[in-house]
């Protein structure tokens, strides 16, 4: 019963550290949410900066295809107007050959016109050359025009064909967001349904534990009673056993000097006799009530055992609840992490998508570039032969090729930006990407000083369960000895509480709690440390 009353402060400690952890511990979990939202943010802003890089990219193409094919509809205006004019110029001829073909009519007699016939004749020969070579000349420039337009019309089926599949990936990527929103609702929506249920548990605790607190004390001041008690009674039975001590002494050295009156004296003899009679039965009487009394206090104590069982059975139900409620958490947290590693697999899937299509994106691009190589080559032959045929074709061939020539650097210099500003964005999400491994290895480690924290906690719970059992066997041991051994261990035990030597074991025990609160203080710096330079 002693022991109990000596290990409660003990008892108290433990408590009051398990409170400590439990409180960082729900300091913990506030960092690691704060950690989580703001990895959401990071997350939402990379996909709003996608979304724009896609918008501009998007942009810039269509930009390039509608300067194409401009480029392409002027240059067969140009190649028109450089037919119809060869056209006028055919017919000019034609005109020029008509009173020519009137003197190939005159009567052939005339001699002195013999002559003159045949170098008409020459120079209509060659001038048929010249009208049969440029009329091939057009008719292989109508085919090449006709080819090129099919060309282009089948450039323009394919450019809305893959305009039409960039829509419908666009719909189906919007359809992905829309499936990851409604999945991160439903994550939060989890998410704060948790926490109303953790802070109900931990009022819960709170007040449970303060009325355990209050009834602890309660019975801690009542065995202070019991034991002054049982302190008072211990000194009244050892004044009784002195004053007996002292009068049989006295007895005893008035027999041995008087042992001869005493047979002359036998009537004074059995007159002390009877009185030595009547104080034996007062003593007995006086005896008999003090065990009543003292079985009066050992009833009490009894039921004030038993009321500290039924505590402790309370005490036990209790920590069953806390346990049960403890796993449910567990559950949740589980869960949780499950729908975690869900989302992080969707955002694998889209950052494949997004590479996919950025592949899509350059591949196309290089298609572009390999039918502008093409065109350009075209041109300059066909610039070469304009510039056989007549000086202006030269002309207009060089006007050709300086926009040709524009047209390439313009397009290396957009390839550039392009790289420039791929580089950048690149390295923009290289950067946010760090910053989420760092997040993740902070957030690694809080969980890592959480367990040990746990850990401490159940090393701090079989301690306390220990000096439970062990104040359980001396009780068993007490009751099994008999009332004088009882005396004599409840007298040891008032030396051993009196004594400051026998304090030592509770003295390392609070030199443990307090190096324990030290580290809590230190792990909590270095927390707010790491927080700050990840920030």
């Amino acid at each position: 019963m002693f022991v109990s009353s000596s290990l409660h402060p003990d008892k108290q400690k433990l408590q009051e550290r398990h409170n400590e952890l439990m409180q960082e511990w729900n300091k913990l979990r506030k960092e690691s949410q704060k950690i989580t939202m703001e990895k959401e943010s990071l997350q939402n802003k990379e996909k709003e900066m996608n979304e724009q890089w896609k918008l501009v990219e998007k942009k810039k193409e269509l930009e390039m295809q509608e300067t194409n094919i401009e480029n392409v509809r002027q240059k067969l205006k140009q190649w028109e107007q450089i037919l119809e004019n060869e056209k006028h110029e055919l017919e000019s001829k034609n005109d020029e050959l008509q009173p020519l073909k009137a003197f190939e009519k005159v009567d052939f007699f005339l001699l002195f016109l013999f002559f003159i016939n045949l170098k008409f004749k020459k120079i209509l020969q060659k001038w048929k050359l010249e009208l049969s070579a440029t009329q091939n000349q057009m008719d292989t420039g109508k085919v090449e025009i006709a080819t090129q337009r099919e060309q282009l019309c089948k450039d323009e089926e394919s450019f809305e064909s893959k305009r039409s599949q960039l829509k419908e990936k666009e719909k189906e990527l919007q359809r992905a967001h829309e499936k990851l929103l409604k999945h991160h609702q439903n994550y939060q929506e989890s998410r704060s349904k948790f926490e109303q249920d953790k802070r109900l548990f931990d009022d819960e605790k709170t007040q449970s534990e303060q009325k355990i607190a209050l009834q602890r004390q309660k019975l801690f001041e009542q065995q202070k009673d019991i034991h002054e008690k049982e302190l008072k009674l211990r000194q009244f039975e050892d004044d009784l056993n002195k004053r007996e001590q002292t009068y049989l002494n006295k007895v005893i050295l008035n027999i041995t000097p008087k042992s001869e009156t005493l047979k002359k004296n036998k009537i004074n003899l059995n007159k002390t006799n009877n009185n030595s009679k009547n104080k034996k039965r007062y003593e007995r009487a006086f005896m008999f009530i003090c065990q009543k009394k003292k079985q009066m206090h050992m009833d009490e104590l009894k039921q004030k055992e038993i009321e500290l069982k039924a505590m402790q059975g309370l005490m036990k139900e209790r920590e069953r609840e806390y346990e049960t409620k403890l796993l449910e958490i567990t559950k949740k947290c589980s869960d949780l992490e499950f729908e975690k590693g869900q989302f992080q697999d969707i955002k694998l899937k889209f950052e494949n998508e997004k590479r996919a299509f950025a592949q899509q994106k350059m591949e196309e691009l290089e298609v572009i570039l390999k039918y502008n190589n093409i065109e350009t080559v075209r041109r300059e032959e066909k610039s070469q032969k304009n510039e056989k045929a007549n000086g202006q074709e030269v002309v207009a061939s060089t006007s050709l090729k300086q926009e040709t020539e524009k047209l390439e650097k313009k397009i290396e210099s957009l390839q550039k930006q392009y790289e420039l500003s791929r580089h950048t964005m690149e390295l923009q999400l290289n950067s946010l990407r760090n910053e989420i491994q760092e997040m993740e290895t902070n957030k690694f480690k809080i969980s890592k000083k959480f367990n040990v924290k746990k850990m401490e906690l159940e090393k701090l719970n079989e301690s306390f369960q220990m000096l439970q059992k062990k104040v359980q066997t001396v009780k068993n041991e007490k009751n099994e000895e008999s009332p004088f051994k009882k005396s004599q261990s409840n007298a040891k035990f008032v030396s051993q509480y009196d004594d400051k030597s026998q304090l030592k074991p509770e003295r390392t025990f609070e030199s443990q709690m307090r190096q324990w609160q030290k580290e809590l203080k230190e792990t909590q710096k270095e927390l707010s440390i790491d927080d700050s330079t990840s920030f």
